[in-house]
């Protein structure tokens, strides 16, 4: 129960920071045209009358679902305990670009990515990987674009294959 709610409340709050942040980029554009004066007569001219409610409903349909899409959790087998692993699990985050942000020994950790660019991009925090201890191995969640690259990394460091 307490992690469906858990669940819940990450992806209303990824799908609010979606709205802010598409509604920021739109704001941005405006502003831009308005600024290099290619609309006539300001904001009145940039949308027809009638069309923000469309922008906004489509604005909301994209922010709803890409949290759905855009995010998972993957069980990646890593054989071992925690304790053994943890310093070549963080090695292997700090050559993919993350850092350790927060750990739970023994259960989990958090890792952070160290580009700002890539952290500005994933609007500040979903860029996060979270690696939480199973009994096979580990679960992985974080963004698609993200923890694909880094589980096959992890897979394959500790797949005995080096």
């Amino acid at each position: 129960m307490l992690k469906e709610y858990i669940c819940a409340m990450k992806y209303i709050i990824r799908v609010l920071k979606y709205i802010l942040f598409l509604c920021l980029f739109l704001a941005i554009i405006v502003f831009v045209l308005q600024a290099l004066g290619m609309t006539e007569d300001g904001f009145r001219n940039i949308f027809v009358p009638g069309s923000l409610w469309k922008v906004a409903a489509i604005i909301g349909a994209f922010a709803v679902a890409y949290p759905a899409v855009g995010f998972q959790t993957r069980h990646i087998q890593v054989p071992g305990a925690y304790e053994e692993l943890r310093s070549d699990i963080i090695a292997v985050m700090e050559t993919r670009g993350y850092v350790l942000k927060k750990e739970v020994p023994g259960e989990k950790m958090v890792f952070r990515s160290r580009s700002l660019g890539r952290r500005i991009l994933r609007y500040f925090g979903e860029e996060a990987i979270t690696l939480t201890k199973t009994a096979a191995g580990f679960d992985m969640e974080g963004h698609v674009r993200d923890i694909t690259p880094v589980g096959s990394a992890l897979e394959y460091r500790f797949s005995g294959s080096e």
